[in-house]
């Protein structure tokens, strides 16, 4: 049996699937991992220096999590959700 594309469970399905996920998410991994060039990163976030071997853009947005919520987890929280968030705008587009 399958539920009909219009019916609103359909459409919430791909939605509370996407929040599932960044849930399990953080709950399993949260603060992440930091390798040494995400530590030099973050290094350069604190200090507010650019280095361009690294995307510019990355330490942007990092600066602005880290006023938002200090240390790696901001980030992270970030990612996870720019992440789920993609995978369920793109299951929701789908029509089956």
């Amino acid at each position: 049996m399958t539920i009909p594309a219009s019916t609103p469970v359909a459409r919430a399905a791909p939605w509370l699937a996407g929040a599932a996920g960044f849930v399990f998410t953080l709950w399993v991994f949260y603060p992440g991992y930091m390798s040494w060039d995400s530590a030099y990163q973050w290094w350069q976030v604190r200090h507010g220096i650019v280095d361009p071997i690294f995307p510019p853009l990355m330490v942007g947005i990092w600066r602005v999590t880290e006023s938002l919520w200090p240390g790696p987890g901001g980030y992270f929280i970030f990612q996870s959700f720019a992440w789920w968030f993609a995978f369920a705008a793109f299951a929701a587009s789908l029509r089956v």
